[in-house]
This record gives C-alpha cells, sequence and structure tokens, in this order.
C-alpha cells in the first residue's frame, strides 16, 4: 500500500481522476499505486511529485510504512 501518495493527493484535494489527468494516465493506475504501492516509472514519479509538490522519496519510499 502506498499511503504517501494517497495521503499527498488527499492533502492536496485531489481526486485519482484529477491527479491521473495532470500526469498523463488513468485513474485506475492512481488507484493500482495507491492499493499495492507498485511503483510507477521515475519519470513519472517525478511528474506526481511536481503535481503535488512533494519529494518523490515521500511518496513512494517512505520508510515508516514498511
Amino acid at each position: 500500500m502506498n499511503l504517501g501518495l494517497k495521503m499527498a493527493r488527499l492533502e492536496k484535494r485531489h481526486t485519482q481522476k484529477e491527479l491521473a489527468k495532470a500526469v498523463g494516465v488513468t485513474p485506475k493506475y492512481i488507484s493500482l499505486l495507491e492499493a499495492t504501492g507498485v511503483l510507477p516509472r521515475a519519470s513519472l514519479m517525478k511528474k506526481i511529485a511536481a503535481e503535488l509538490g512533494c519529494p518523490v522519496q515521500e511518496l513512494f519510499f517512505n520508510e515508516k510504512e514498511r
């Protein structure tokens, strides 16, 4: 589970659909990332981090979650 991504998205008040559109993926893919902890390619990690205003590390590699 990727709580860092979900929490940052909710904090910025983005729906999965809004975030997906902003970074060029489907809402289902954002859901997959949040639910499973699957890591996207590096370029997409950077786009998501920029859109949410958070460091990549905080969104995808938060050691507190593991």
